[in-house]
């Protein structure tokens, strides 16, 4: 009390301090690991828990004088990034879903460019309804998973740029404005086809070949494209 006082007297004013013992890293540093949370999540790269306290480590040794028998270098600890989460209720757990950095580069002006180029072409080709196509293709990624990371209070939907795929296969299949359909094209990686990949086909007249990374290409697709030329003609 006599320690408020004096400082009432000299400043006019009390500071409220947190109660229990002096944190290892001050308010404002701390502070500053929040906003860098923000920031990373704004940037489509969440941190979770052990980057955090990989943080507040670097930020610790970066205040720590140079270590001598009275100062210790201990590291921060499970218990300090409990504290840390305890006091700024800003953050909080959250799930981030995995997002292609394609599909996260693409902007309005590629999309609009895209457009505008499909349009200029059927106009001047004059396709009627049976030679214009909606393709889609999509890839399917059996070890994609959700990781826990720490977000901003508030935000919808937290997503992570997806990392290197290991193996995928490719389904890519195209519907014509007039109702006709190309049998499905379904890509798995490599270069031979297992038996038992060929009799697991249920959808019938679909094309079945490998890439290296089972990714679609220019020539698998010409050579699909033909293949659905030549069943329409017979």
């Amino acid at each position: 009390m006599f320690h408020h006082m004096c400082q009432l007297r000299q400043t006019g004013v009390l500071t409220n301090q947190r109660p229990g013992p002096k944190t290892a890293i001050p308010p404002a540093l701390e502070a500053d690991i929040v906003e860098w949370v923000a920031a990373m999540q704004r940037a489509g790269v969440p941190v979770g828990p052990a980057q955090i306290l990989m943080k507040g480590n670097e930020v610790l040794r970066a205040m720590t004088p140079r270590i001598t028998r009275s100062i210790s270098a201990t590291p921060l600890t499970r218990g300090w990034y409990t504290r840390f989460m305890k006091c700024h209720h800003v953050l909080t757990d959250r799930l981030a879903r995995s997002i292609a950095g394609v599909r996260n580069e693409v902007d309005e002006d590629a999309v609009s460019r895209l457009f505008y180029t499909l349009a200029k072409l059927v106009v001047e080709e004059k396709f009627g309804a049976t030679r214009v196509f909606n393709m889609d293709e999509t890839s399917f990624m059996p070890k994609t998973v959700s990781r826990k990371i720490i977000a901003v209070k508030g935000s919808v939907n937290v997503r992570k740029q997806q990392d290197k795929l290991n193996s995928h296969m490719t389904l890519v299949a195209a519907v014509s404005a007039g109702g006709g359909y190309i049998p499905p094209l379904l890509i798995v990686p490599g270069s031979r086809i297992l038996i038992k990949d060929l009799h697991a086909i249920s959808v019938d007249n679909t094309c079945l070949p490998g890439a290296p990374k089972g990714f679609s290409n220019t020539e698998l697709f010409k050579k699909w494209r033909n293949i659905a030329a030549v069943e329409e003609l017979t």
